[in-house]
């Protein structure tokens, strides 16, 4: 069965966890999660920043309402596995280049400093 929200709200999830990476993060700092968003009641899927003593969590979108956590798991995991072994580098920089946090990165890296969590490493310096 196609899963169309689930599949942007995962790409989005990776792009996130990629230009977290970008910025200096490390990995045991991000996590996947998922929840109920407060405003709209739906279903969704989060990257989660944990770092520095704060805590930062990013909204990668809405999935399909009837979709259990075991299948939204197992869907990352694929998609994840697929991303580090398989996915090319233009494969990459295309989901990333769609992605919020690519279209809007001073947005996000200025939310990221207001949260007071210090950029590690800034991408082109």
């Amino acid at each position: 069965m196609e899963r169309p929200k689930l599949e942007k709200a995962i790409n989005e999830s990776l792009a996130t966890y990629e230009g977290l990476r970008k910025l200096g993060f490390l990995p045991d700092e991000i996590f996947l999660e998922g929840g109920i968003a407060f405003d709209t009641g739906l279903h969704c899927v989060y990257i989660r920043l944990q770092s520095q003593g704060k805590r930062f969590t990013f909204n990668c979108g809405p999935i399909e309402q009837d979709l259990s956590q075991e299948e939204v798991c197992a869907r990352w995991k694929d998609r994840a596995e697929w991303w580090n072994k398989v996915a090319t580098n233009a494969e990459h920089q295309a989901i990333y280049r769609k992605s919020f946090i690519r279209r809007n990165r001073f947005l996000f890296v200025t939310r990221l400093l207001a949260k007071g969590i210090e950029i590690r490493r800034l991408p082109g310096a």
